[in-house]
């Protein structure tokens, strides 16, 4: 292998998983994912909000993930 796999398409399956693929979607567009569901409190919100940190700052400031955590009806 060489020195630089990932740029030369010889990553391992490890190597490979830890490069996640990011979409953007406004908080809108991530709610209309929840159609059908029954979207628990406090809905479609930052992250962060679904679990603080101690002193209610965000794990990572600066980055916005919106997510919402829904059941079956």
């Amino acid at each position: 292998m060489g020195a630089r796999p990932w740029l030369s398409g010889e990553a391992s399956p490890a190597q490979a998983l830890s490069f996640e693929r990011v979409r953007s979607r406004s908080p809108e567009a991530v709610a209309a994912r929840f159609e059908g569901l029954e979207l628990l409190e406090p809905g479609v919100v930052p992250c962060p909000k679904w679990r603080p940190l101690a002193g209610g700052l965000s794990a990572r400031r600066g980055l916005d993930q919106y997510g919402g955590v829904a059941r079956k009806r």
